[in-house]
């Protein structure tokens, strides 16, 4: 393929290989390179061969078979957009407000309901048929030694 000249591509370095059980493991060895027509080819090749060499040693890829993919896509200019800008950034906008909106909402409703866990009338009635008891310093139950050095904490969930 050849590239023309007013384009530029990423491609990304992807190997692959079959690991016990048939599935494949899949791994990139490098970032991602930008390439145009005039990008150096012996230059190109050096970079992959390191990547490559490196991925081997990481990996341990010596003694078995690997497949090298090259992820390509083409970027894009901002004339390849036909958006027109102000309804993009109108958009943006109103994405923006929702997104902090919804984590304050949120944060509120994580607030609320801790206090309501602090009033929750159960919270200090336990089952002792896991092991011994074990306190914090505040006297709260946080969990049950059920061995010499096996322990089982306890949490509290609410709605």
């Amino acid at each position: 393929m050849e590239i023309p000249e007013n384009m530029t591509y990423s491609i990304l370095p992807v190997l692959r290989w079959e690991v016990i059980g048939g599935d494949y493991k899949v791994v990139t060895i490098s970032n991602s390179i930008k390439v145009t027509r005039f990008t150096d080819c012996s230059l190109l090749a050096e970079i992959l061969f390191h990547s490559l060499k490196k991925a081997c040693l990481v990996y341990d890829l010596s003694k078995i078979q690997i497949n090298l993919f090259m992820m390509g896509r083409p970027w894009l200019n901002s004339n390849d957009f036909n958006s027109p800008f102000d309804q993009l950034n109108k958009t943006l906008d109103e994405n923006i407000k929702k997104e902090i909106y919804f984590k304050e909402k949120n944060k509120i409703n994580y607030l609320n309901k801790l206090n309501l866990l602090k009033d929750y009338e159960f919270k200090n009635i336990f089952m002792d048929n896991y092991g011994e008891p074990v306190y914090n310093k505040n006297n709260n139950l946080i969990g049950y030694k059920l061995d010499f050095n096996k322990y089982a904490t306890v949490e509290t969930f609410y709605n």
